[in-house]
């Protein structure tokens, strides 16, 4: 029992993840080297002062912990969002368990947390490098298109001008109106597509804009991204192949 408790100590000790107890209602009783660290303790006197509850970002995140806590005893990987006592926030995983009398009364919480900000910020960070790949061809593709139609366009203003110039000289109006009414109608086909191309690009900067604000998960941001590209393109994100 006592090499067992001393196992416990050693790791309790020297894990780089914060390895913490806490009473029912969330005063700490122990907290290890690498958790006064993650929460900007100066001390494990501090810590002691200390109630968990004050670093959560979000008071409703304990209280689902404590729920699912209660209903299986443990909980693993838990994602909950702290703060140091700098205030400035983070994301933890935590693996926990209730310790309970011999009469099922719970005497504390024992539990490690690990800090996965990092790895969410590298998640995020390579969903973003793929996706400004697609985001690029998507937009080089109806740039060109609005580039197309600006040339049209030129084109055929240039040509509205010589037959209002031939109008203006005497010259043949029946064929010469006939030409316009032509050239007008292809001068606004070519401002339609300019003006569709516009509101690909505005709707489709629209969407990453807010999957991007909306999700922090990889597998969210990748379905997203996907789901964006084929509502707005028609088809698969550029760089997808068909299976």
């Amino acid at each position: 029992m006592k090499q067992s408790e001393e196992k416990y100590r050693n790791f309790f000790e020297s894990t780089n993840d914060m390895a913490y107890s806490v009473t029912p209602e969330g005063t700490f009783m122990d907290i290890n080297e690498a958790g006064l660290k993650l929460l900007g303790f100066e001390s494990k006197e501090e810590a002691l002062r200390t109630n968990i509850k004050q670093t959560y970002v979000d008071p409703s995140e304990r209280e689902d912990l404590l729920v699912e806590m209660k209903e299986k005893g443990y909980v693993a990987g838990k994602r909950v969002r702290l703060k140091n006592k700098a205030g400035e926030s983070f994301e933890i995983a935590i693996t926990a368990r209730a310790k309970l009398s011999d009469a099922g009364d719970i005497l504390y919480y024992e539990g490690l947390a690990h800090n996965i900000t990092k790895a969410l910020e590298d998640q995020r960070n390579r969903v973003l490098r793929n996706a400004a790949g697609g985001m690029c061809h998507y937009l080089n593709t109806h740039l060109a298109a609005m580039l197309v139609s600006r040339e049209c366009m030129k084109e055929d203003i240039k040509s509205v001008e010589g037959l209002a110039q031939l109008l203006a000289d005497g010259g043949p109006s029946g064929e010469t109106l006939k030409q316009m009414r032509e050239t007008l109608v292809s001068l606004k086909e070519s401002y339609d597509g300019v003006g569709d191309a516009y509101e690909k690009i505005a709707q489709v900067t629209k969407a990453f804009n807010s999957a991007f604000l909306t999700y922090k998960e990889e597998a969210y941001l990748d379905k997203t991204i996907l789901d964006i590209f084929q509502a707005y393109m028609g088809g698969e994100p550029a760089g997808e192949k068909k299976k």
